[in-house]
């Protein structure tokens, strides 16, 4: 399908796609052109049906949510007498109360059950348990992670620059020297800029780990400029850079292969991580469970037993909810 709409991509999934569809119609700036654009999208596969239709569920969760929000905000004793138009003012109040929690909710899904509305405008994005590369340009080579998202933005002086938002990736920019050019990346407040490099970026929350795979990268933050050779890492966050540290490239790279691997990592630190990859939300509601350690190599697209075999390993009981959630407790 020849396509018109910005913020749909071919390289999305088609859950991505859906999603989007779903949240561009309930924006209210959606025309005619885009209501048939969706016509025919919809109407590609019953795929491409099924996922809308699971969308659609899930917006009704939202909405359900968005209501609890609001009459939990509603003073119980406004008798106020009706307004025009057939609404009375507690009407017309919580109705607004609904649209903005509804909004709230779709800024700021409850436990990451559901993309953020932003997360669809990013230029690059992966979904969960997605991986995939971008040629940025000429001299830039991106491999991204599960849950990342990607924007251009323009520098000061002529020429691209990229900003992670958020996730994991990969850069390298092993022709840029040859080019005369130098890749320039801003993540959290803090530059990133490498010739010839290879180098991976995490920020998952409000720090970023940088780890020089080759090369060189230098950092430059509002509290100074740090560079990094092959092999070495630091950690910053918008007010501090830790000291630079040697980094364990194996470990930071296991990704790359496919694998997620935890080597005496506390069993909340692994739910966490397997969260990132695995569609729906596994909980851990036992605090000794939490603090229990856990070694194993798991491929990456093979999780979704994972919760049985915690439970086997550890005694732990399984209970499953709507909307993908997995408690153990």
């Amino acid at each position: 399908m020849a396509k018109t709409n910005s913020f749909i991509r071919d390289s999305d999934s088609l859950e991505q796609q859906a999603q989007a569809w779903l949240l561009h119609l309930q924006s209210g700036r959606a025309t005619e052109q885009d209501a048939d654009s969706f016509r025919n999208w919809q109407a590609q596969s019953p795929q491409h049906a099924l996922a809308y239709e699971k969308a659609r569920r899930l917006w009704h969760v939202l909405g359900v949510a968005a209501e609890n929000v609001a009459r939990r905000g509603r003073e119980e004793g406004d008798k106020s007498p009706a307004m025009g138009c057939g609404l009375s003012r507690r009407a017309v109040l919580t109705g607004g109360a609904i649209a903005a929690s509804a909004a709230w909710l779709a800024i700021n899904p409850p436990m990451a059950l559901w993309p953020a509305a932003g997360d669809f405008f990013a230029d690059y994005r992966t979904g969960t348990g997605e991986q995939k590369q971008v040629q940025f340009n000429d001299h830039v080579i991106i491999e991204l992670n599960t849950q990342t998202r990607l924007n251009r933005v323009s520098l000061d002086h002529d020429g691209e620059g990229i900003e992670l938002l958020g996730g994991e990736a990969e850069f390298r920019t092993a022709a840029a020297a040859a080019l005369g050019k130098e890749l320039n990346l801003l993540v959290n407040q803090g530059w990133i800029v490498a010739s010839t490099a290879s180098f991976n970026v995490r920020f998952l929350t409000d720090e970023v780990c940088l780890t020089c795979l080759e090369g060189h990268v230098r950092l430059r933050h509002p509290q100074g400029v740090v560079d990094l050779m092959q092999g070495q890492q630091l950690t910053y966050n918008q007010q501090t850079i830790s000291s630079r540290r040697a980094a364990d490239l194996q470990q930071v790279e296991d990704w790359r292969s496919g694998w997620l691997v935890f080597r005496d990592t506390p069993l909340a630190q692994a739910v966490d991580e397997i969260n990132r990859y695995r569609p729906g939300k596994l909980l851990l509601r036992n605090d000794a469970l939490a603090t229990r350690r856990i070694r194993g190599r798991f491929a990456i697209n093979e999780l979704a037993d994972i919760p049985v075999m915690i439970a086997d390993s550890y005694g732990a009981r399984i209970t499953r909810l709507p909307g993908g959630i997995t408690l153990l407790s």
